[in-house]
């Protein structure tokens, strides 16, 4: 469906900052300052992949290129350059500069050529997107939302004296590559976060992340064992029970969809009828450690449930250590096999990935003495404790960055971004010379088509 409301009306309604206007600049029509071309409904017989002409369709506005092409007969009136400013009019209403090579417009796209001596093209792609996403917003949807040149040219955007626009666009320029870096630098905090994790596991299971604490014991690196999984662990794979046939108590029962790396995600537990011999076979204790057989091979948790009773079924793993293995240490030490790509050498299937019971007990594990066990467990947690609570800072951080673009761009709608130049020619001049021009200008005629 279109904007069906007055533009004007509005934006005089609205409480977003961004359609903010300074008491001491004027407000004037996008069509009194610029000139708005629909795109042409090219033959679809015409579209051909790489032979012809780039055509920009209404998917291209915001990635800026384009891979299809027309190979037909050309009507001249359409042609877009690179930083001609497109607007698409289904949808989202997206606005962006063109930065791809000369092609031609498609139709629901349209330019915005502004008039240079009236309204800078660019401090218009800073203002026009709030203007179409307030428009997007009040416009009512059943299938896909439309915007019309009618519209659009009925914009009622901000008109500072023409210098003063020219200053803003720097200051916002200068402050934007500024707030870009500082995106790229907050952007690389997860894929530290990844990398120094997996250099604390690394040392963790090489024994130099506890080289001191041995020191100090007077321990040396002799006690560390070679094994395998099965040989310091209870393994059982969970079981598909016919519920039609069960008897029993009701008993909650966790699935791999369950199992997060780390954690579990308990808001969707299914129930079924359990015998006391069935509850006894499944259960979860505090302390076991539950691996996915299927779904995400691999992928486990340590369970701490307290008083909660709870069974498992198929495609899950219960891995019940024995005296000498802390559960921890081993979920620390399968999250490291995974992340360097071990554990997938015990994967059966082509497809469907699995890791079944065999294959998990025969996994080689890395079995230090119990007491360094939980010492590098103890400093494993610490250190990503510390890494986590970096990167939610960076985050937060990242959060703000866009808060802070946003409050700079109110900034300078309210004509506080830059200082005032009473050489300016002030804005009802230019608001009055517009308007005679526009009454002076005549209407623009479209070309015949042609083949090129």
């Amino acid at each position: 469906m279109s904007f069906s409301e007055n533009v004007a009306e509005l934006v005089t309604r609205s409480e977003s900052r961004l359609v903010q206007c300074a008491p001491h600049w004027e407000r004037v029509e996008l069509g009194a300052v610029a000139s708005i071309s629909n795109g042409h409904p090219w033959k679809s017989d015409g579209f051909k992949s790489g032979n012809g002409v780039p055509v920009i369709r209404i998917r291209n506005v915001v990635s800026g290129s384009t891979e299809t092409f027309f190979d037909g007969q050309i009507v001249e009136g359409y042609w877009v350059h690179r930083n001609d400013l497109l607007v698409g009019m289904d949808g989202d209403f997206n606005c962006n500069l063109w930065e791809g090579p000369k092609a031609l417009l498609n139709q629901r796209v349209c330019k915005i050529d502004a008039l240079e001596n009236h309204y800078n093209k660019y401090f218009l792609r800073k203002a026009l997107p709030p203007y179409l996403s307030l428009i997007n917003k009040n416009t009512s949807s059943v299938t896909v939302k439309h915007l019309s040149s009618k519209t659009l040219a009925q914009i009622p955007l901000p008109l500072p004296p023409l210098a003063e626009q020219k200053r803003i666009v720097a200051k916002l320029d200068a402050l934007s590559a500024h707030s870009a870096r500082a995106r790229k630098d907050l952007a690389r905090i997860d894929s530290l976060v990844t990398r120094y994790k997996q250099a604390i596991l690394s040392k963790a299971f090489s024994g130099e992340l506890t080289t001191d604490w041995r020191i100090v014991r007077s321990d040396d690196a002799a006690g560390w064992l070679s094994t395998m999984i099965g040989n310091e662990a209870d393994l059982r794979l969970g079981k598909m029970l016919d519920k039609a046939k069960n008897k029993g108590e009701s008993t909650r029962y966790l699935r791999n969809i369950n199992v997060r790396w780390g954690s579990f995600d308990l808001s969707d537990l299914l129930s079924m009828k359990m015998t006391d011999e069935e509850r006894s076979k499944f259960d979860v204790k505090d302390g076991d450690l539950m691996v996915c057989e299927g779904g995400e091979p691999g992928r486990c948790a340590v369970w701490q449930g307290g008083a909660t009773e709870i069974s498992f079924q198929k495609a899950l793993l219960r891995v019940r250590t024995k005296a000498n293995l802390d559960a921890n240490f081993l979920y620390h030490q399968i999250t490291w096999l995974a992340q360097i790509k071990e554990l997938d050498r015990h994967f059966t299937g082509t497809t469907i990935k699995h890791l079944p019971q065999t294959a998990l007990a025969r996994v080689p594990l890395q079995l230090a003495p119990l007491a360094e066990q939980k010492e590098i467990v103890r400093r494993i947690e610490s250190a990503f404790d510390k890494i986590d609570r970096l990167a939610a800072e960076a985050k937060r951080a990242l959060e703000l960055t866009d808060k802070l673009d946003e409050a700079i761009l109110a900034k300078a709608f309210r004509g506080e971004l830059v200082p005032q130049d009473p050489t300016d020619e002030p804005a009802s001049t230019l608001l009055a010379r517009i308007k005679a021009n526009r009454a002076a200008a005549p209407k623009p005629k479209r070309g015949r088509g042609k083949r090129v």
